[in-house]
């Protein structure tokens, strides 16, 4: 076997490694956070299955949405009514919504179902306010996820996938990147030094 090929799987194995311990981890925290009525994340994403049809059809029922978590107050600077939806946790409910933004108010924020008639009575404000949707689809995943919990694993490999992709990978590329440039910032001097030392390698090459 080639050095490359053995680079390679050996690569393959740990990124295997890595996904499996990632999954099996965030099984047990999905597992916790539901038991204690909360919506678990990684790097300030999270996941969740939509089950009512009150964003119809905007969402539907069954729908996979990926939510990051921000700050209250960075959100209320830039929200956009009509536009943003939002995850909340209803007090009176006891569980967490995903509604429209309906209304701006010095005192917090009014959300609605698009497929209801009237507003939210919650005001939501930096007690309630878990963050926003960023994503939405996988209807027949969801739907099945919503009558077992099968697949549970699949989607938090999916899930694993998406975070670094989103997040992790452009900070590795950045990183990367800046230090390339830093590696090609050399002083004048320094950049003649190498060009001189280059320069005399070649002429040994040519006179031996």
């Amino acid at each position: 076997m080639s050095k490359a090929k053995k680079i390679i799987k050996n690569i393959s194995y740990a990124v295997t490694i890595i996904l499996l311990v990632l999954s099996v981890s965030l099984v047990i925290l999905s597992t916790i956070a539901k038991k204690n009525n909360k919506i678990f994340s990684v790097f300030g994403y999270s996941y969740s299955v939509v089950a009512s049809p009150s964003m119809k059809p905007d969402i539907d029922v069954g729908e996979i949405i990926i939510i990051k978590k921000i700050d209250y107050d960075k959100y209320y600077e830039t929200a956009q009514v009509g536009q943003d939806n939002i995850v909340y946790y209803s007090n009176e409910k006891g569980i967490y919504i995903v509604h429209q933004l309906y209304e701006i108010k010095d005192n917090g924020l009014v959300l609605k179902g698009t497929n209801n008639p009237s507003p939210d009575g919650e005001i939501v404000n930096q007690n309630n306010f878990h963050g926003i949707v960023i994503s939405h689809g996988g209807k027949w995943l969801g739907s099945f996820l919503l009558g077992s919990r099968s697949l549970i694993f699949l989607v938090i490999v999916i899930f694993i996938i998406f975070v670094i992709v989103t997040e992790i990978m452009p900070h590795l590329i950045k990183k990367d990147k800046d230090q390339k440039q830093e590696e090609s910032k050399l002083d004048p001097e320094t950049r003649k030094l190498l060009e001189e030392q280059v320069r005399r390698e070649i002429e040994k090459e040519k006179n031996a």
